[in-house]
């Protein structure tokens, strides 16, 4: 069987609290063929003492600490200083306050070798558990996608672009084990513009253009969802830049675009268009916030092919209208509570380290 190494990037930045959790997630891998590459980004807590206590014990890790604080609108720079330290042919994300169920990698390379066409597979990814700081509960994120093998597959190539150009991003980063030549070919880890906060999924919008995705029906990494992370606190911004992105990655590669069948009117007025819709969630926005996005307003020639993707886009797009009308976000609101009682299933009440109770794969 192929087993080949995985070098694990794990940036992280003040996370006392989570951190041995981590890594100790990664050193109970069924899976043994691994590296982990942790980037402390000049934590001013605890962080680099328990980082260091756990390299000393254990020689496949390595530790690069920075001097200053990068930050998230630097974030690509963590993450490329990663890629460049690593050996593995694959490279898998978790950052210091996420973890990995012990069977991930052994899953993510077993369904490599089983695959048909693995030589043109260039990203693996699956389900994702949540670990809500708050009620200490444990959840499993539904994949509303999963039921679309073609666009969670990107197969044919640039099929996950449909969901991609509507502001959706439909990997959890978390589960993901991503060629790294594919990785260097487009030029690393992409963070464009910086005030996106994120690297993810500017960087799979351009990988989903060098080959195929390989989706796995499991539960392959917990998420931890807490007050400190950066997409928690940062949610509109990040959305909002989303479809800045967008429309930057759609002007750079229009022609290509067309070549794969996409439609040039749709491909100018529907970019970010899940995007904008979620930026509408009430929690998150002031009377200020709300003008703002309204200005992203979509033009209605995406109904068409928001209902050819699927049903959910059509009630969204309603919804999205309903709001604007009204300037009222009940509708809203009740929605979004439908969606995540409709989406969700609970795994397990929380404690350290109860991602080890699950010794066989979680299947969805």
């Amino acid at each position: 069987m192929y087993k080949p190494l995985v070098s694990v990037i794990m940036p992280t930045y003040n996370h006392e609290a989570y951190i041995s959790e981590a890594i100790q997630s990664v050193i109970d891998q069924t899976y043994d063929n691994w590296e982990l590459i942790i980037v402390d980004d000049a934590s001013t807590d605890n962080t680099y003492k328990i980082i260091q206590e756990f390299a000393n014990k254990e020689k496949r890790i390595k530790v690069i600490k920075h001097s200053r604080n990068y930050g998230p609108l630097e974030l690509y720079k963590t993450y490329n200083e990663a890629l460049n330290e690593s050996r593995g042919e694959w490279i898998a994300i978790l950052e210091g306050d996420d973890v990995l169920p012990v069977y991930s990698l052994e899953e993510r390379v077993k369904a490599l070798n089983q695959a048909q066409n693995k030589e043109n597979i260039v990203l693996i990814h699956g389900y994702c558990g949540r670990i809500w700081e708050q009620t200490k509960k444990v959840d499993i994120a539904s994949h509303l996608l999963a039921n679309y093998p073609e666009v969670v597959n990107n197969n044919p190539m640039g099929a996950a672009l449909k969901v991609f150009l509507t502001g959706r991003n439909l990997i959890y980063t978390q589960t993901v084990m991503v060629k790294k030549q594919a990785l260097l070919k487009i030029g690393g880890f992409i963070q464009e513009p910086k005030e996106i906060r994120l690297v993810d999924f500017p960087t799979w919008v351009f990988i989903s253009m060098e080959g195929h995705f390989l989706f796995v029906p499991e539960v392959l990494g917990f998420w931890r969802r807490h007050s400190s992370s950066i997409t928690w606190n940062n949610h509109v911004v990040i959305l909002e830049n989303y479809v800045k992105f967008l429309n930057i990655f759609v002007e750079k590669y229009f022609y290509k675009l067309l070549k794969l069948g996409f439609n040039e009117e749709l491909l100018k007025d529907c970019v970010g268009f899940t995007s904008i819709l979620d930026m509408l969630n009430a929690p998150y926005l002031s009377k200020e916030g709300l003008s703002r996005i309204l200005r992203f307003s979509p033009n209605a020639k995406c109904l068409k092919y928001i209902s050819e993707q699927r049903s959910l886009y059509t009630i969204m797009y309603i919804l999205y209208w309903i709001v604007k009308a009204t300037k009222s976000h009940k509708p809203w609101q009740i929605a979004l509570r439908l969606k995540r009682k409709i989406t969700s299933r609970f795994l397990s009440d929380y404690k350290p380290y109860f991602y080890r109770e699950f010794k066989e794969p979680i299947r969805c």
